[in-house]
């Protein structure tokens, strides 16, 4: 029996009942409903299946947004370019220099103890003075313009420098005993002189400078 028939064939055994309710045999009757429902049975099953298994496969192989930053080396973006340039600088400025990162506009060094911020597109050097102020002391030979900051010597200094549209921060690991900075007494009561902390903004202007050239 074909199951688009099975409606019509149900019709005419129900108006034919009453001429062949004797001859019809319960047997009959009883395969009849059966095929009914096996029909509706299957009908049912079809209509709830799930989708299929391609396209869960496709679900589940979306691959979510990256979580990880780039080594010094990896890439050769701008962030990149500069971050492995400077490396050997930061070195003769900070002694933890260990797990370095690039991130967009910079470089991370001892687990972001040590970083150096840059932007390539600042001409008015906000990324510095926001941070220094106008309270810095200024050097030559730096960019188009250079200063450096360390509050009258209680802190470990910090220098900022600019060169066209590229600024430059650099702001070494706040524990003086991992920098290379001279300075009296013992943390947390140092000193660091003028003439110290002026050799100190040296190093860290060759920082800015290699910058400068790796972002041109």
């Amino acid at each position: 029996m074909v199951c688009q028939a099975s409606a019509h064939t149900r019709q005419e055994i129900i108006v034919t009942m009453p001429t062949t309710r004797m001859t019809v045999s319960a047997s009959v009757l009883l395969a009849v409903v059966a095929a009914l429902a096996g029909c509706a049975s299957g009908k049912s099953a079809s209509t709830s299946a799930g989708p299929p298994a391609g396209a869960a496969a496709q679900t589940t192989s979306a691959a979510g947004p990256p979580t990880s930053t780039a080594g010094l080396g990896d890439g050769s973006s701008t962030d990149a370019k500069v971050c492995a340039a400077i490396q050997g600088d930061v070195a003769a400025i900070t002694k933890n220099v260990s797990d370095p990162k690039t991130f967009p506009g910079q470089c991370a060094f001892g687990g972001g103890a040590t970083t150096v911020s840059f932007d390539v597109s600042d001409p008015q050097h906000s990324g510095v003075t926001d941070v220094i102020g106008s309270n810095g002391t200024s050097i030559s030979g730096v960019g188009d313009g250079a200063v450096w900051y360390d509050a009258g010597g209680t802190i470990v200094p910090s220098l900022g420098a600019w060169k066209g549209n590229v600024s430059c921060l650099v702001q070494p690991d706040s524990d003086i005993t991992n920098d290379d900075v001279t300075y009296t007494g013992n943390p947390p009561f140092t000193k660091i002189s003028t003439a110290d902390g002026a050799a100190y903004a040296q190093k860290m202007g060759k920082v800015c400078a290699d910058v400068f050239a790796a972002a041109s």
